[in-house]
């Protein structure tokens, strides 16, 4: 309900709001814009009658005009340009007058299109008035002068087009309207792209999801399996294995290490005694590298060079005190003692054992299957990371259009409200 109904007491303005489906506001608008707009043209087809009447008189003093002869006496040389212009001032103007003609509006429209062809075609009369007519007036002034009024009759209701023509606040509000309506349009088609990239992603989730479960309980069966337990067995045992070794060549480390520095000088005194020289290359050995040394020593040299040594002490080769002297000899019989064939025995032992659990172990697939499923599953765990993260950024993307669609909404909802007078709802 419009301005007429509060001039003429309408409808009470307290009714309730009106409701409009977005889907039908493009209609709606339309349908407004073309109403005001056929108003717009009822009021001007007066004016195009106008002009139509004009352009009638205009043609037919043309057309006179073809035909008259001189009115004055001319000079000869005005005589010639008068003579060479009038056929192109006469076709120019009939050509003009045949493009107004051919666009007498039907419709609010063709209106708008008449005018604009309205008003070219008055600038090119002006044109060729100042070209081609400039001389005219000279032989043939009273009919040009006729023509020049009715040129100017049309310049008067071409500007009565123009205001009437002329867009009021409510049709620019309207036309508004609708480059909003268009916007939302596109946002509307934004939001149910991104609506369907959300499903699509939670849809994946859901299935890595899935895939990821699978994968979980066939790597808790395969780790609950007799095959897994009896790989944890032999583990356990290589382990423990191993731990062994390590006792045993500490306690061999332990022993020989503190004896390195009194080897290294009883090799001083054997490099004068060329016969010794297998001794100093087996003494070189067991500085360097005890404990592979005593391992390998399958002959118990480090028995021979040790009582070698002390033999030296006793003689006093070595420049020592009686208590040192005592004391290493007491460390050497410890020694001896200590690094038994039963220990070197038992690290070959734990190596044999150490190489059959080894083998067993690495004909066991199922520690690899294992390690393939939980490797898959990590990379189902960094998909799903990234995944989550797009999707986040994808519904923060529709939350803000669909606040955009709502905002763009209320403020249509609140101009055409005020337009109409009345609370409009756009659902």
């Amino acid at each position: 309900m419009g301005i007429l109904d509060k001039i003429f007491g309408g409808e009470n303005r307290e009714t309730k709001a009106q409701n409009i489906k977005f889907s039908q506001l493009d209609g709606w608008i339309k349908n407004k814009l073309e109403t005001k707009n056929s108003a717009v043209y009822a009021e001007c087809k007066e004016i195009v009658e106008d002009v139509r009447d004009s352009v009638k008189d205009i043609r037919a003093l043309i057309e006179r005009l073809e035909q008259e002869g001189f009115q004055h006496n001319v000079p000869v040389k005005v005589y010639k340009i008068v003579k060479a212009s009038k056929p192109k001032y006469i076709a120019g103007i009939l050509e003009i007058l045949n493009k107004i003609e051919e666009k007498y509006p039907k419709n609010y429209t063709g209106l708008e299109e008449f005018h604009k062809i309205l008003n070219e075609s008055l600038l090119n009369i002006s044109k060729i008035s100042m070209s081609h007519g400039r001389y005219l007036p000279m032989a043939f002034e009273d009919l040009i002068t006729e023509i020049s009024r009715g040129t100017k009759h049309l310049f008067e209701l071409n500007n009565k087009l123009a205001l009437n023509l002329k867009p009021n606040d409510i049709t620019v509000t309207y036309k508004n309207l609708l480059s909003e309506t268009g916007e939302i349009k596109n946002l509307k088609e934004q939001l149910d792209t991104i609506i369907k990239r959300e499903a699509s992603m939670k849809d994946n989730i859901k299935s890595i999801m899935t895939e990821r479960e699978k994968l979980k309980d066939e790597m808790d069966d395969l780790v609950k399996s007799e095959e897994h337990v009896r790989c944890a067995e032999l583990e356990e045992q290589y382990k423990d294995i191993l731990k062994s070794k390590e006792n045993i060549e500490s306690t061999i480390y332990n022993n020989l290490h503190p004896l390195v520095r009194i080897m290294r000088k009883f090799r001083h005194i054997l490099e004068e005694k060329p016969e010794f020289k297998n001794v100093l290359h087996r003494i070189d050995k067991y500085v360097d590298k005890p404990v592979e040394e005593f391992i390998s020593d399958n002959n118990r040299d480090i028995n021979s060079i040790l009582g070698q040594v002390k033999e030296s002490i006793e003689r006093n080769e070595m420049d020592m005190k009686d208590v040192e002297k005592k004391k290493i000899s007491e460390k050497i019989d410890s020694v001896i003692v200590n690094l038994s064939d039963d220990l070197r025995q038992k690290y070959m032992l734990l190596q044999e054992k150490e190489a059959e659990i080894k083998s067993k172990i690495a004909q066991i697939d199922i520690k690899n299957r294992i390690e393939t499923i939980n490797y898959n599953i990590n990379e189902l765990d960094r998909k799903l990371s990234l995944e989550h993260n797009n999707l986040t950024k994808v519904i923060n993307r529709r939350d803000m259009v669909n606040d955009e669609i709502k905002n763009k909404i209320d403020n249509l909802q609140d101009m055409i409200s005020k337009i109409e007078g009345i609370r409009i709802l756009i659902s």
